[in-house]
């Protein structure tokens, strides 16, 4: 899905889906970020960013993944292609890519009146063990003990 930013549209869409979030009120809201400034107006601007982020994702490819893995070619063939070209060669509302930065995010998460908390041992050992065993979809996550919420503030 992708939400048009600010500079397109009066009231963002993205603040839209946070405060929606927020309406439902859920006991914990995690929100993935790829912490990228490619939405530059500039082409010199966002062809270094992305020449960045991208050459990162490759070499993470190219470090785990054999070139010649059918899978890794269709990906980067069907997905990856179509991504950069649209940051590189896309302007306006033809650029449906627009990703801001963590700073950016945060902002609009504690405007949407989220606020941060800190992971707890226990969670951070079940993250540890599901990225470390050989087949994640295998480990079962268990949850840790509950915790006083005023531990969890600093």
């Amino acid at each position: 899905m992708y939400l048009l930013d600010d500079t397109f549209m009066e009231h963002s869409p993205r603040d839209a889906v946070l405060s929606l979030f927020r309406r439902i009120n859920p006991d914990m809201f995690i929100h993935s970020i790829v912490n990228v400034a490619y939405n530059s107006q500039f082409l010199v601007s966002r062809l270094r960013e992305a020449l960045f982020h991208y050459s990162a994702l490759f070499d993470m490819f190219e470090a785990n993944v054999p070139r010649e893995n059918e899978e890794r070619m269709l990906f980067e063939r069907e997905i990856l292609r179509n991504e950069i070209l649209g940051i590189i060669a896309c302007e306006g509302l033809e650029r449906v890519r627009r990703p801001e930065t963590y700073k950016q995010w945060q902002i609009r998460t504690q405007r949407a009146r989220f606020r941060q908390l800190l992971l707890s041992q226990g969670i951070m050992k079940t993250v540890q063990t599901v990225a470390n065993s050989d087949s994640a979809g295998q480990v079962q996550a268990t949850s840790p003990e509950p915790r006083n919420h005023e531990d969890s503030e600093s």
